[in-house]
């Protein structure tokens, strides 16, 4: 992803002092790189571990991306994931925590983000989730790019009505 400077943006799902991923920055001539983050799994720790999807940059100038573990999220397991901010500088902040909310033991706003976010012209963000939800099938999410987060659709198995399908692997189109 290009940033507002120029620069390219992406990240990398393991790597780093931890190996739990980082986010990193290039000139489009290759004569710089930076890495601006290093995902982390200690204990506590809350910025999340291992990208799958590249950052997208939002209107407001600032990257939006997720990672797949060590969110703490409600099941405190470690593995539910999160939605992180980080600014062209380098500055990350997590915005929300899968699985923060558990209904009857489902992780109702989902778990495993694989494909990338992209943000609408309504200036929400938009993702999938391919496991939790209300089925267990995943969701699809929107997330104001301040934090407030919902669930727009839970997947289900059943296929009978045509109205669902399985286990997304990709961000919805606008």
């Amino acid at each position: 992803m290009q940033g507002p400077n120029g620069d390219l943006y992406g990240t990398t799902g393991a790597g780093g002092p931890t190996d739990e991923g980082t986010v990193y920055r290039v000139a489009p001539s290759g004569g710089k790189y930076d890495i601006l983050w290093n995902f982390d799994a200690s204990p506590g720790d809350t910025d999340g571990t291992g990208t799958t999807a590249p950052p997208v940059l939002a209107t407001n100038g600032t990257f939006y991306g997720t990672t797949l573990g060590n969110s703490g999220g409600g099941s405190g397991n470690g593995s539910d994931g999160v939605v992180f901010r980080i600014t062209p500088a380098g500055s990350l902040t997590t915005v929300h925590n899968f699985c923060s909310v558990l209904d009857n033991g489902i992780c109702a706003d989902g778990l495993t983000t694989l494909g990338p976010m992209m943000q609408a012209r309504n200036g929400y963000l938009y993702g999938t989730t391919s496991r939790a939800g209300a089925f267990n099938q995943g969701t699809i999410f929107k997330m104001a790019p301040g934090g407030a987060f919902t669930t727009l659709h839970s997947f289900c198995e059943t296929l009978d009505q045509g109205t669902s399908a399985l286990i997304p692997y990709a961000n919805p189109a606008d």
